[in-house]
């Protein structure tokens, strides 16, 4: 006799995930930058994840660029400084420079399947709490000439990309540079762009991140 295996439902599924973020979230934080754009000066906010615990962390490149100062917030400011950065993959490896934590860096996945859910952890819209927003991850195909979909620059073939939103709350800013997590809390990609009239979002695989962190770290 075959035992076929249990189906979930997708709620079973989004509670799944919603248990493995909530210990995700405990390494993720909100990103302060103030910026030089052109001829003025802006306030940038994104999310940053720690990926050791000597206080490195990862964000989005383009929520920092141009800083004329940075800061982490957690269960205090942190202060920080550009370490280095992935102009093709729009990452950027931050470090602590300033006070003491206790970082708890993320884990990192070894694979991600298509159709896999997977949750974007953020803070949309410069709000002060951590939200789950859950993707289909699918895979975003070859890099024709070094342009991806919908002509962003990316990085070979080894990108994730969601292309329908399956829950949960619709992307906003402020998830840029926060990780995008599967149910048992790994991270397989980096949030870089979304686009909610497509609805899709796109990001740096697990890969590539830690190509990035390895040759810095």
């Amino acid at each position: 006799m075959i035992i076929q295996p249990a189906t979930r439902s997708f709620d079973e599924i989004i509670d799944q995930l919603q248990t493995a973020c909530s210990r995700t979230a405990e390494s993720v934080g909100m990103m302060h930058a103030r910026v030089q754009r052109a001829d003025r000066t802006e306030s940038s906010v994104g999310t940053a994840y720690c990926v050791d615990k000597r206080g490195f962390f990862v964000t989005a490149l383009h929520v920092v660029a141009g800083q004329l100062d940075s800061f982490i917030s957690m269960d205090r400011l942190y202060e920080t400084r550009i370490v280095a950065v992935d102009l093709t993959n729009d990452l950027a490896l931050m470090q602590v420079v300033s006070g003491h934590g206790l970082f708890q860096p993320v884990v990192f996945a070894t694979s991600v399947g298509d159709d896999e859910i997977v949750g974007g952890l953020g803070y949309p819209e410069r709000g002060m709490s951590i939200e789950l927003c859950s993707y289909l991850a699918r895979y975003a195909g070859p890099i024709v000439n070094g342009v991806g979909p919908n002509g962003l620059i990316l990085e070979g073939d080894i990108l994730k990309q969601a292309l329908s939103f399956v829950g949960g709350e619709e992307h906003t800013q402020g998830y840029s540079g926060g990780p995008i997590v599967n149910e048992r809390g790994e991270v397989v990609a980096s949030t870089m762009k979304g686009d909610d009239d497509l609805g899709f979002i796109i990001g740096p695989s697990f890969t590539t991140v830690r190509a990035l962190i390895s040759a810095h770290v």
